[in-house]
């Protein structure tokens, strides 16, 4: 019997999971060379520092993105109520317990780049500590979003506030602390994901997934090289060209059955970045001073594939057995 084909959703959920699984990935490469950098370890590429500075305008912005795209399918399935009873247990957990994890090993092993100690760790949780402002910073635009949203403030209001946030923090940094400037920055990414057509996010035809991967990428590179004329209005369309360079490679591997493992990494994604850290850190740890490795390379590879394949497999088997340690613990019925 021939299979039928993918539904649109399901089509569009494929080529989210390959997104983020492009944006995970970058993610854990840029952290495991940081990770390096504080260790010690020598030997970075020259073209690196101009390599992670394109990643990190839009790596991070794609699951913002994409967060509100899918923030506007889950409201319309379950409501502004449902919506906000869910985030307790998909971002609030996992936020608290991977935050209090990596700070208690690294106080206990003495083996982190940073020093930590007990008396900072109500604090840590209250910033957003480390890779977790991503979680933190992420809780407060749902909450700011959510609320606007109450007030029956529109799409197009609500991107008019996310302009004005980001423009404020633009402007005037000092006006705001850390974990509520990450915020207003990265705000406008959701609204724009949740003002953006069903169509952006659909699989395209190869030669257009081409096109748009070679524009968007060129586009980032572009701009991100002239963004000091006028970075107020070129970082944040550096930024989206990335996105739409992101997804454009999402459709060429969401089109590949061969590649569909890939899918996994962006399904997931949460728990990779809550994790990643722990297991690249070990990875390094044990090179460096129970095997004595020095090289950048070995160092890299070897903490990269730690950083997303450890996670990936901790995060399947704490599902398959309904391990606590990214969702809450299933209520008896």
């Amino acid at each position: 019997m021939k299979a039928e084909p993918p539904s649109t959703s399901a089509a569009r959920l494929l080529q989210a999971d390959h997104a983020k699984g492009i944006a995970i990935a970058l993610v854990v490469i840029c952290h495991v060379e940081q990770g390096l950098g504080r260790a010690g370890i020598a030997g970075v590429p020259a073209f690196w520092p101009a390599f992670e500075a394109l990643c990190y305008t839009f790596m991070v912005p794609v699951f913002f993105v994409l967060s509100g795209h899918f923030l506007e399918a889950s409201i319309r399935r379950r409501g502004l109520k449902g919506v906000a009873a869910s985030l307790p247990g998909t971002l609030l957990y996992p936020y608290v317990v991977w935050t209090l994890l990596q700070a208690a090993l690294m106080i206990l092993t003495g083996a982190g780049n940073r020093h930590v100690a007990w008396v900072e760790v109500p604090g840590l949780l209250l910033r957003g500590w480390m890779q977790f402002w991503f979680l933190h910073a992420l809780m407060l635009i749902y909450a700011l979003d959510l609320l606007l949203r109450g007030m029956r403030v529109g799409r197009f209001g609500r991107l008019a506030v996310a302009l004005l946030l980001d423009g404020a923090a633009a402007m005037r940094p000092d006006w705001f602390g850390a974990p509520v400037r990450l915020a207003c920055q990265h705000y406008l990414f959701l609204a724009l994901g949740a003002l953006a057509p069903e169509r952006c996010f659909e699989a395209l035809p190869r030669r257009q997934a081409i096109a748009l991967a070679v524009a968007g990428f060129a586009g980032l590179y572009f701009l991100h090289a002239h963004r000091a004329a006028c970075s107020a209005l070129l970082l944040p369309a550096a930024t989206l060209a990335g996105v739409a360079g992101t997804l454009g490679l999402s459709s060429l591997l969401a089109a590949a059955p061969s590649l569909n493992g890939w899918s996994s990494l962006g399904r997931y994604s949460l728990e990779v970045y809550c994790a990643h850290v722990i297991f690249s850190a070990g990875t390094r740890v044990v090179l460096q001073r129970g095997l004595h490795v020095s090289l950048f390379w070995p160092h890299e590879v070897a903490g990269v594939a730690a950083g997303l394949l450890l996670p990936l497999g901790l995060a399947r088997v704490a599902r398959a057995r309904g391990w606590p340690l990214f969702r809450p613990p299933r209520r008896a019925p």
